[in-house]
């Protein structure tokens, strides 16, 4: 079957029947009213503890490599190069070099859990990577 068809005619109307098999129910398509949240007062976030994750050097040239595998452990990474680099989640636009080129020196925290690719901006560089992870 199609699942981009409408399946509306496979639905059973009738919700409140307790008798239905489990396997019935969850083919039902209850559509739920929006609930308005208003948040009146501050709301309290508490971040989670980190530990130390992998960490390495990566020699860059001006071929684009993944420097970061996607890690939903990974609370930030912190990047850094000797050289200028380009930096970012889309491998074309990396090896292109219309990504974000980041200076030399300069620490970049990366806070997302994607994959992420660099390269060099001209010549080679050293490419220093810390990783944290999220306990448990």
């Amino acid at each position: 079957m199609d699942i981009n068809s409408d399946r509306s005619a496979d639905f059973i109307a009738d919700v409140a029947d307790g008798d239905l098999p489990v396997e019935t129910l969850e083919q039902q398509n209850f559509t739920l009213p929006a609930v308005p949240v208003r948040v009146a007062d501050p709301v309290q976030v508490q971040e989670l503890p980190t530990v130390a994750g992998p960490s390495r050097n990566i020699n860059l040239t001006t071929q684009a490599v993944k420097i970061l595998n996607q890690d939903m452990k990974r609370s930030r990474a912190l990047v850094i190069a000797e050289a200028a680099f380009f930096v970012g989640s889309d491998l074309s636009m990396v090896s292109s070099g219309a990504a974000a080129k980041w200076p030399a020196n300069v620490p970049l925290e990366i806070k997302s859990q994607d994959i992420w690719y660099a390269q060099a901006a001209t010549g080679t560089t050293i490419l220093s990577v810390i990783n944290d992870q999220w306990t448990g």
